[in-house]
């Protein structure tokens, strides 16, 4: 129901003015009527009141733009800065909203506009959404504006089935219809653009669902290689281990070994030091001793002989011929003793210095002969008298000296028997130092091949302490850290009982079976999740998009079955009751609604959902065999019509209707009779009628005079009336 409207700078309303319409009851019937001259701006209340409700076209408000909504001014009154028309519905039907809406449409002069439902700021859209909740709709029947009434006849025949899809009450369902072929046409759209998606996406996802299963492959071949690589290495290290172990026992017998022959070979050596120079060296030291001894012994000798010389040369008696031979022998004798002295000197010398006197014999033996051969000289040469005479000195002197060279002989015979016996012991010492040479060639040679095995397992055991580490840097690089560990501790225990050949087969069969495979990136796992995710969401979304226009599909089939049912169902009774009131007003004649269908010419293969329907409408007032409504009079098109809403507003009982002038053509008779219908049809609906019929006038119980002074502003005074 309309309660209240408020009006403030629309058009001629340049002050605020209130209206406030009564409610059909059992003392009244609810009927407002607003008179006044023309010109004064009833209209203008019609146009304000479809104005708040949401209309936009210019045609319909009478108006060329925005601004002309808005109080202009007069020559009396300055223009209005904004227009403001303010409705009051009470809703007593939906209880999905609220029982009093209160809608407000503001128009500023520069153009701007605020919708304003229930003191909210709103969009045109939840006006009209309300307002179809409340059965108001574009096409609603209930707001007849001035001149429109004939129009109705007038229409289309799509047009007048547009008109009576609100009659019959099925705008709503024909707005879910729309609302439905709207959802149907987007998820279409969205569908299609799923579909692309999906075709996009699809064959990534292909390739990552292959590069999965090959990681997860290869994931499951590591696994394996794991688990081989660490039996493998546990077995090698366990090898390692024990090498390790065998030569690090193996090595210090090795040392102790070496160590014992070293000591050996320097024991003989010492015994061989021993042999050859402590021994031998004192010995000839002792025989140096003697020798130089006598070599003492010589050089006095040889200055006793050079003073013998001296004493036989001073001797003057001597004969010439025998001084000369006695002094050419003594020259000789003491060159030859001088000779003999220096070989003695230079054979001591050089045994002294040999290592092998035994090869001085030959010379000490002719030494000796030589002695000798003097010693023999002197015993054959027969004293001369007269020089014993004269020289009995010399010859005392010879005597002496031939017993020093036999006791030289006799020391340098002892020299060479003990050069002998140092041969003999010379002979034994090489025996005995070939004897050690060859024993110590033996150990050299024994230490060299125990020096070479220490040094084969030294290399053997840095080695396998190298290979050890690697095996161990590539387990914790291949297996990890952790697993290292358990390794380590693994191959100290005992050894795994498996063949390592088939371990290495395996392993080797592994990595060529990883290579095959390649490299795969590894964030493929983090993408497949992904794209996996986004296709079954996709995939999900395009199949509940397809089952969504599958169930939209079925809504509108429903939609459009029962809206079938319901159109039909109050088409027929409009019909009756246009038939009934037309008769009313005509006093007979007859009328009746036609539904046609037209074939939609430009796409002839749609199916029937797809055809045009229209309505048509023949009336025969009385006494004439007219049909159709093109040939009646205006007065006749006008009862035509106010049959037709009568029979409309008589079945649907919209909260309100307001009727501009729609009584304008009729005659006082007709008056009356639609006066009459006015008072039937509304007892659970408000009629507003601006009129100027007094007939009209007399059926309302409240009304609203408009005027309009000289200064262009429209101003309302309100009447009570009673039965009188």
């Amino acid at each position: 129901m309309l309660k209240e409207l408020e009006i403030f700078g629309f058009k001629s309303f340049a002050d605020k003015i209130k209206l406030i319409f009564p409610r059909p009851n059992e003392e009244n019937f609810g009927i407002t009527a607003i008179v006044g001259p023309n010109g004064s701006g009833k209209s203008n209340i019609v146009e304000a009141i479809q104005w708040v409700l949401g209309e936009q076209g210019h045609k319909t408000l009478r108006s060329h733009n925005s601004q002309d909504l808005i109080f202009s001014g007069s020559p009396l009154r300055a223009r209005a800065d904004y227009a403001e028309v303010g409705i009051t519905l009470e809703n007593k039907t939906n209880k999905d909203i609220w029982p009093l809406v209160e809608i407000k449409r503001r128009l500023w002069y520069n153009g701007d506009s605020d919708y304003i439902l229930n003191k909210n700021k709103v969009r045109l859209a939840d006006i009209e959404d309300t307002l179809f909740k409340l059965n108001f709709g574009k096409y609603n029947y209930s707001i007849i504006g001035q001149g429109e009434i004939i129009r109705l006849l007038e229409m289309t025949p799509a047009g007048k089935k547009e008109f009576f899809n609100e009659a019959t009450g099925v705008k709503p369902y024909l707005k879910k219809i729309e609302n439905s072929q709207k959802k149907i046409e987007m998820a279409k759209e969205n569908l299609a653009k799923v579909e692309v998606a999906l075709k996009e996406i699809s064959p990534q996802l292909s390739y990552l669902s292959r590069q999965v299963q090959k990681l997860a492959k290869k994931q499951e071949l590591k696994r394996e290689l794991f688990q081989l690589e660490k039996d493998f290495y546990q077995i090698e290290a366990k090898k390692i281990n024990q090498e390790i172990s065998e030569n690090e026992t193996e090595n210090p017998d090795l040392l102790n070994k070496i160590e014992k022959l070293k000591k050996s070979i320097e024991e003989n050596e010492k015994k061989i030091q021993t042999l050859s120079s402590s021994n031998l060296s004192s010995r000839w030291q002792e025989l140096q001793k003697e020798y130089q001894d006598k070599e003492a012994k010589k050089n006095q000798y040889s200055r006793e002989i050079i003073a013998l010389e001296f004493e036989i040369k001073s001797l003057k008696n001597i004969p010439k011929n025998e001084e000369i031979v006695l002094t050419v022998k003594n020259e000789l004798l003491f060159q030859e003793l001088k000779t003999i002295e220096q070989k003695m000197n230079s054979v001591l010398a050089d045994i002294s210095s040999s290592v092998n006197p035994s090869s001085f014999k030959n010379q000490i033996k002719e030494l000796i002969a030589s002695v000798n051969k003097i010693l023999s000289y002197f015993k054959k040469q027969e004293p001369d008298k007269t020089f014993q005479e004269k020289s009995q000195n010399l010859l005392q002197t010879k005597k002496e000296f031939e017993e020093r060279l036999e006791k030289i002989s006799k020391e340098a015979k002892d020299i060479f028997l003990k050069l002998s016996s140092l041969g003999e012991e010379e002979d034994k010492f090489r025996q005995s130092f070939a004897i050690f040479e060859q024993e110590n060639q033996k150990l050299r040679k024994e230490l060299e091949i125990k020096e070479n095995i220490l040094q084969e397992n030294k290399i053997n055991l840095a080695r396998l302490q190298e290979k050890r580490e690697n095996l161990y840097k590539e387990i914790e690089k291949e297996l990890g850290k952790d697993n290292l560990e358990k390794i380590i501790n693994n191959s100290l225990g005992p050894a795994v009982e498996s063949p390592i050949d088939d371990k290495e087969e395996k392993i080797a069969k592994i990595k060529r079976e990883l290579l095959i495979i390649g490299e795969i990136d590894p964030e493929v796992e983090k993408e497949y999740p992904k794209i996996s995710s986004r296709h079954n969401f996709l995939k999900q979304e395009s199949d509940d998009l397809i089952k969504s226009i599958k169930s939209l599909n079925k809504i509108i089939d429903e939609l459009k079955e029962q809206t079938k049912k319901q159109f039909n169902k109050q088409f027929n009774e409009i019909n009756k009751k246009f038939d009934e009131y037309f008769k009313r007003l005509f006093d007979g004649g007859y009328t009746k609604l036609i539904p046609i269908k037209f074939k939609n010419e430009e796409n002839p293969s749609k199916d029937e959902l797809k055809e045009v329907e229209g309505i048509e409408i023949e009336a025969c007032p009385p006494g004439k065999k007219i049909k159709s409504v093109k040939t009646l009079s205006g007065g006749e098109k006008t009862l035509t019509s106010l049959a037709l809403i009568s029979a409309i507003l008589s079945l649907n009982k919209p909260p309100f209707a307001i009727y501009d002038e729609v009584d304008a053509a009729l005659d006082e008779e007709n008056s009356l009779r639609f006066a009459e219908i006015l008072k039937e049809i509304n007892k659970d609906s408000q009629l507003i009628i601006i009129t100027h019929n007094r007939q009209t006038m007399q059926a309302a119980d409240t009304l609203y005079g408009i005027t309009m002074g000289r200064d262009g502003v429209s101003k309302i005074i309100s009447v009570k009336l009673d039965e009188n």
